[in-house]
């Protein structure tokens, strides 16, 4: 197999760089606009830190991530450039939170956000308190920065108070201040979010003009699309052919098709690769209903759409494998017992048959924290006698390693290796993939 390397995206940077200038346009326009607040560009999260003041009594936005601004600013027309530049002034103007959960409750929406994001955003605020020397033991609470409730594999709901001025996240401490059970935000924020519902709908949209129904497509385009997967009475009595397929490129796009119907397929593909190329994309991993549950999307290898929506995935899971794999790295980074955090590696045959994977390796005189891959390279010896023995399925290691395999708390998912595999073991897993 050729391997390919899509690579993580924040890759890109180097001195001098697009991004990086941009960055520098939107620092000293920031500095002329409020000349006593400083920040600081942070090429790992390509985003703006706010370095000084912090100011209690208003909620200044700690992180200005440039991603989407950036793509906004890149397809501008060069007379239009300057006025993403001034957006970066608007989207940091101070916004009061409410007080209270009761000023707050008519403006309390539920939003989904991809739960990479959730970790990271949690993870890149936990750093700036460590730096800051505020860190303390509420960070170690069972609720995360951003309360955050699963909706799929990979997609969370988070709380929103949207307002005309703009959106707060509710992070931790206001949950705390607002003195209400986290079920009682969520409960308001989905009413709210179920009154913005009443007024939408779906329209039928075919692959050709004039030609037949394929698609399905929410009318209301309101950025809380994704979050109306809650909501499935909204699209379960849509006529489908086969099983109910899902997707959210991103929170202005809810789209739906079902599983054999090949155009509706096609559209959904062209959706998320155009939504991977402009602001705020959602994960381009598409859903299906079964037994009243979204799991994931992937149609069978009959199907001429399987390997592109496999592709999509395995590139999608190598680029945010290997931002936590970065992270993971740092916050182990001088602890002697820390375990080897793994590769999570995307490989793409084009010669022949096209096909398109993942693999890890595991070797067997390491602690090792593996991702989750379709292939595993399993190592023997350590130096110079190193050696792969061989390749198998990750399912068929996790059966035969037991309890070896620990699932830890990390997103996207990882397993700490606890012992080794025997050697008959080993030969028993390559031979049976040979």
């Amino acid at each position: 197999m050729a391997k390919s390397n899509p690579g993580s995206f924040r890759d890109r940077f180097r001195p001098g760089s697009p991004e990086e200038k941009f960055a520098k346009k939107v620092i000293k326009r920031l500095t002329e606009a409020r000349p006593t607040h400083k920040w600081e560009f942070d090429e790992e999260s390509f985003a703006l830190k706010l370095v000084e003041p912090q100011e209690p009594q208003e909620t200044m936005p700690q992180l200005l991530f440039l991603e989407g601004l950036y793509q906004e600013y890149s397809n501008a027309a060069e007379s239009e450039k300057a006025t993403f530049v001034d957006k970066a002034v608007q989207l940091t103007e101070p916004v009061e939170m409410p007080e209270t959960f009761e000023e707050a409750a008519p403006h309390l929406l539920v939003s989904a956000m991809p739960l990479f994001n959730v970790v990271l955003v949690g993870l890149q605020m936990q750093y700036m308190s460590s730096q800051r020397g505020t860190l303390n033991a509420d960070t170690q609470e069972e609720l995360p920065f951003l309360p955050c409730s699963v909706l799929t594999n990979h997609l969370g709901l988070i709380f929103v108070v949207d307002k005309p001025q703009g959106k707060l996240y509710v992070d931790r401490d206001t949950v705390k201040k607002w003195g209400v059970p986290i079920n009682t935000i969520f409960e308001k924020a989905v009413e709210n979010l179920a009154g913005l519902t009443t007024t939408g709908g779906f329209n039928g949209l075919s692959r050709e003009e004039g030609g037949p129904c394929c698609l399905y497509q929410s009318v209301l385009n309101d950025s809380y699309e994704g979050a109306r997967l809650i909501f499935p009475q909204i699209f379960q009595e849509l006529p489908v052919k086969g099983e109910m397929v899902l997707a959210v490129p991103n929170n202005d796009i809810l789209l739906i098709t079902g599983s054999e119907e090949e155009d509706g397929l096609t559209l959904i593909v062209e959706a998320f690769e155009k939504a991977q190329a402009m602001p705020h994309p959602l994960p381009p991993i598409a859903m299906v209903v079964r037994d009243g549950q979204l799991q994931d999307f992937l149609p069978p290898e009959t199907s001429p759409h399987h390997n592109f929506f496999k592709r999509m995935a395995v590139v999608y899971y190598n680029t945010i494998y290997a931002e936590q794999k970065k992270l993971l790295d740092e916050s182990t980074q001088g602890m002697p017992d820390a375990p080897f955090v793994a590769l999570y590696q995307a490989l793409e045959k084009t010669e022949g048959d096209y096909a398109v994977s993942s693999v890890t390796t595991w070797s067997q005189s390491v602690k090792t924290l593996l991702p989750l891959t379709e292939q595993i390279a399993l190592v023997t010896g350590e130096g110079e006698a190193q050696k792969i023995e061989g390749f198998a399925p990750f399912i068929k290691v996790a059966q035969i390693a037991g309890s070896r395999l620990v699932p830890t708390a990390d997103y996207p998912p990882r397993f700490y290796t606890e012992g080794a595999l025997s050697e008959a073991e080993i030969k028993e897993l390559v031979g049976s993939n040979s």
